[in-house]
């Protein structure tokens, strides 16, 4: 089966789900047109509307005035009474046989008063989701259908299962409701948002005090203090002045900066009278 159609047929059931409710498992009512038609193309009915219906669980059943109109045709129906046999008997609320246009069309209105039973009690309630689909190649019994429960329908065609569409009024009942619930949820967002909404006058604005000057900016500047490495180049000349050393191989370079016009560069006796203003400036 396609996935298009599948889609179509799951969004249909899902109205439905939404709209009345579905019992679980869902019935279908099936007639003798529709097992007839079955029975002609070699149809599974069980399998093919499991597949059909998204894999829902289904209980197909049929009535006893059904059952009992296949009997009064005659041989002819034999082989649509043996599959209508091996349904489940739908009850039906009527004393005498009636036809099965009738009966089906007392069966499928909307049951609120639907008897069911309570396996643990015993004792019948009344099951408001009880809205069964009808199986049937009757046109006549599908609008009549449609009309009394607002289902969708089933029926074969070229030995293929179908699903109708919803009827015009289940339609409308279903955009009302969600119409409805749109505006629901309109009302109570603005509801929500009034709420939250306060009054500007209310609030009271929050004044910035005075700050003084960052504390951490006030702190006295810490010397540096000198490394292991540099304290002992600063002892190192302290000592050669001490000791009237030649200053010119131990003295610190210092960084240059620009052209390389250093110490280097200087003439000899230029170094050694440097040298000996700096032990006279020391040795003072």
């Amino acid at each position: 089966m396609r996935a298009k159609k599948l889609k179509r047929n799951r969004r249909i059931l899902d109205a439905c789900a939404e709209t009345f409710g579905l019992a679980d498992p869902l019935p279908v009512l099936i007639d003798s047109s529709f097992a007839r038609m079955a029975l002609r193309h070699k149809v599974n009915m069980s399998d093919q509307l499991h597949r059909l219906l998204d894999g829902r669980n289904l209980a197909l059943c049929t009535t006893r005035c059904v059952i009992k109109e296949c009997q009064l045709l005659g041989p002819v129906m034999a082989g649509t009474l043996k599959v209508l046999s091996c349904l489940e008997l739908h009850p039906c609320h009527h004393k005498r046989p009636t036809t099965a246009v009738r009966c089906l069309t007392k069966a499928l209105r909307p049951v609120a008063t639907e008897p069911t039973v309570d396996e643990a009690s015993g004792v019948s309630a009344s099951n408001p989701n009880w809205r069964p689909l009808l199986a049937s190649n009757s046109e006549r019994l599908r609008s009549l259908a449609h009309e009394l429960t607002g289902m969708p329908c089933l029926l074969l065609e070229h030995g293929q299962p179908l699903l109708t569409g919803l009827p015009a009024d289940t339609r409308r009942l279903l955009a009302e409701r969600r119409l409805r619930g749109l505006r629901a949820e309109a009302d109570e967002a603005a509801a929500v948002a009034a709420a939250a909404t306060v009054d500007a006058s209310v609030l009271k604005r929050r004044r910035r005090r005075q700050r003084g000057a960052n504390p951490l900016s006030c702190l006295k500047k810490k010397r540096k203090r000198q490394t292991e490495q540099q304290q002992q180049k600063s002892d190192e000349v302290h000592r050669n002045i001490d000791n009237n050393v030649d200053l010119s191989s131990t003295i610190c370079r210092r960084r240059k900066r620009g052209r390389r016009a250093g110490w280097s560069r200087r003439p000899w006796h230029v170094r050694q009278f440097i040298v000996e203003q700096l032990q006279q400036q020391f040795l003072v």
